[in-house]
């Protein structure tokens, strides 16, 4: 798994740009579009529409992301049925190796996905084979990498101390106190950091940027989009929310449809949004 040199094949050749290229065959960054959370959902659903295909690709990389993790957890679960001490550590170890290699998968998994999201917010057909195209294998693992360390780092901080006294104290009552203000505490930074952050994949696969950059320009092209990135957190929610009730009202069968049809569309959503932060107009594939 290397990073490819080649010109970027997803790049669009109309947008206006005003900064530096991040590597060759990449497209700078341009002025950020003006942009509402809503006009980036009926845009994700009128491609869908048009190409409803691309709701079977996300979903068959994310089921192909998950394949270690589960395997992982499924023989931990095993291992772990007889209680037996001798067993623990070989459960264990195959549960980090396990999830270390879903890690990398996952991470792989992301830069397809990306590529089928921008090909379809650029007017673009997706193809299949795409979801295994892979990148910047090692700039994307090491962005998940930094947000993984930040949050470890973070939760000891505000989480740890609570767990501390809820373990060591008689008075779990007031462990249970500092572990909820801990968890607030947490909350919010996590979710501002995960608003600003969130476009790194495109970053890596668009641009070209390493795990660093790819984080540090996120956060710098949403800087100023803090409420409409708020209100877009809450249309996720409120679509999430609606096509799990929407499923449930079908015997819970329509859930197959209704949540990876939610997913692709905040998904596609959330692509359209970075293109405008980006300096670059979403185009719909002609009918």
């Amino acid at each position: 798994m290397t990073d490819v040199d080649d010109p970027n094949p997803y790049t669009s050749p109309t947008a206006e740009t005003t900064t530096a290229a991040l590597a060759p065959g990449s497209k700078p960054l341009g002025p950020a579009l003006p942009w509402s959370a809503v006009e980036a959902i009926e845009f994700a659903w009128n491609s869908i529409r048009r190409g409803p295909l691309v709701v079977l690709m996300l979903v068959i990389a994310g089921i192909v992301g998950s394949i270690p993790d589960s395997i992982g957890g499924g023989i931990y679960a095993l291992l772990m049925l007889g209680q037996r001490r001798d067993l623990l550590l070989i459960a264990v170890a195959v549960r980090v190796v396990f999830a270390l290699v879903g890690l990398g998968l996952a991470a792989w998994i992301t830069l397809g996905k990306s590529r089928i999201k921008l090909g379809v917010c650029r007017g673009r057909e997706p193809q299949f084979g795409e979801i295994f195209s892979g990148g910047p294998f090692w700039s994307i693992l090491g962005a998940f990498f930094v947000l993984g360390l930040a949050l470890a780092v973070g939760s000891a901080i505000c989480v740890g101390p609570g767990l501390a006294l809820l373990l060591s104290s008689k008075r779990e009552e007031i462990g249970l106190i500092v572990l909820f203000l801990g968890l607030l505490v947490l909350l919010i930074p996590a979710l501002i950091i995960g608003w600003k952050v969130q476009f790194f994949p495109f970053l890596v696969v668009d641009r070209g940027a390493n795990a660093w950059e790819s984080l540090t320009l996120s956060w710098r092209i949403t800087d100023g989009q803090l409420f409409e990135l708020f209100v877009y957190w809450l249309l996720t929610l409120a679509l999430v929310v609606g096509a799990v009730l929407l499923g449930a009202l079908a015997c819970l069968v329509g859930l197959i449809v209704t949540i990876p049809v939610a997913l692709a569309v905040l998904a596609l959503a959330q692509t359209c949004i970075y293109l405008k932060l980006a300096g670059e107009e979403p185009v719909l594939k002609a009918q």
